[in-house]
């Protein structure tokens, strides 16, 4: 019977994962420390770690959002955003479909090159954030 070779750890390989560890650190902590806080009075998060769990876990903070930030208000808006801007897109996206197999015309490979290249280049979807002093 052959024996399969093990494989030889190298520092390479741990050295790559580095990066995507930090990252993702740098990407969960933010949100974990927003969670842990929610749960916490105003003076148990100022008097606190950031990381330390609630000694007296209060929904407080939820329930003032809801009443006082008009959460509810702000879904309902999201909600009316999103049907009617789907809607729009679906529209949109299955007529475009339609007439790019149904019809034969001069630019329809340029378009569809054009159409290739959006899903290529990405770079455009990356939101930019402007400031401005007065």
């Amino acid at each position: 019977m052959k024996k399969t070779s093990r494989q030889k750890f190298h520092m390479s390989q741990l050295l790559k994962y580095i990066p995507l560890i930090l990252a993702a650190l740098v990407a969960v902590l933010p949100l974990l420390v927003v969670f842990i806080g929610s749960f916490k009075s105003l003076t148990e998060f100022t008097n606190s770690g950031v990381l330390s769990l609630p000694k007296h876990f209060t929904l407080a903070n939820y329930s003032q959002a809801f009443t006082q930030g008009n959460m509810l208000t702000g879904f309902k808006n999201t909600l009316i955003i999103f049907v009617i801007s789907m809607t729009g897109q679906l529209l949109i996206s299955s007529s475009f479909a339609y007439v790019m197999n149904r019809f034969d015309f001069r630019l329809k490979r340029l378009i569809l090159a054009a159409l290739y290249d959006s899903y290529v280049d990405t770079s455009h979807y990356i939101p930019s954030s402007s400031f401005s002093i007065d």
